[in-house]
């Protein structure tokens, strides 16, 4: 009888060690699976970032382009400080600082500090 006894909890330590190691398993590959998960979305929104940074849109402007001759600063500013290539030229030749000039007046000298500022030459920044 104390065999019986002996053996049954024997057993049902056994099976409570295997449950504990089952545990550990799966959680251990939930977090693998979230390590995954949370790379592959870094991944997709670097690749998005380098896409908005480099893209360009129906002859050849890019999104600092826009922001420039828009007369936004501010946006400039953020273009420049996440890797806008501010070298590129449009299907004309127009470089981003060609875009700034026309940009509206009372936002124009702005715009160009901004460029100034985010270490693209040629803005003749404070003549106009």
């Amino acid at each position: 009888m104390m065999l019986f006894v002996l053996v049954h909890v024997l057993v049902l330590m056994l099976l409570l060690v295997v449950l504990v190691v089952l545990v550990v398993l799966v959680v251990l590959v939930v977090l693998v699976v979230l390590v995954v998960l949370v790379g592959l979305v870094v991944l997709v929104v670097l690749v998005l970032l380098v896409l908005l940074l480099t893209a360009t849109l129906d002859g050849g402007s890019t999104a600092l382009m826009g922001a420039a001759i828009a007369g936004s600063p501010e946006t400039v500013a953020l273009l420049l400080e996440r890797g806008a290539n501010f070298k590129m030229k449009d299907m004309a030749g127009r470089t981003v600082v060609d875009f700034a000039k026309k940009a509206p007046e009372e936002r124009r000298k702005a715009t160009l500090e901004a460029l100034a500022d985010g270490g693209v030459s040629g803005t003749g920044c404070c003549i106009m």
